[in-house]
């Protein structure tokens, strides 16, 4: 067989394969997910350099996927300001682990039964 990548277009790729289209396990799940209410995108340092992670981002958002982007960057961390986004969104200022950490640990603390400290 063929080597596995993933089919994402990053920097100068000359292996790139334009998808002639979704797959169809893909398109299953986003539309169960987003009709279910179910669906976040957690997306972690996507800048707006490579614009295709982000711009499929807020297009989940405007079907009402709920939104946690994570970016070092004030800017990069911002969400639309459009009724489509509504208060589905998290924007978070941070690096992506710092992030990812602190989200498993208000998990837990949900698990727990813990509120949130002051």
């Amino acid at each position: 067989g063929r080597r596995a990548r993933p089919n994402v277009l990053m920097f100068d790729d000359d292996e790139w394969e334009e998808p002639e289209e979704p797959p169809k396990a893909y398109k299953r799940w986003e539309k169960a997910a987003l009709s279910a209410g179910r669906a976040v995108v957690l997306e972690g340092g996507c800048g707006k350099r490579v614009p295709t992670v982000r711009q499929n981002t807020n297009r989940l958002a405007r079907k009402g996927a709920w939104v946690i982007r994570i970016n070092a960057s004030a800017e990069d961390a911002k969400c639309p300001k459009d009724a489509a986004f509504g208060v589905r969104t998290v924007s978070l200022h941070c690096g992506v682990l710092k992030a990812i950490r602190g989200i498993n640990e208000a998990i837990a603390r949900i698990r727990q039964g813990v509120e949130r400290e002051p």
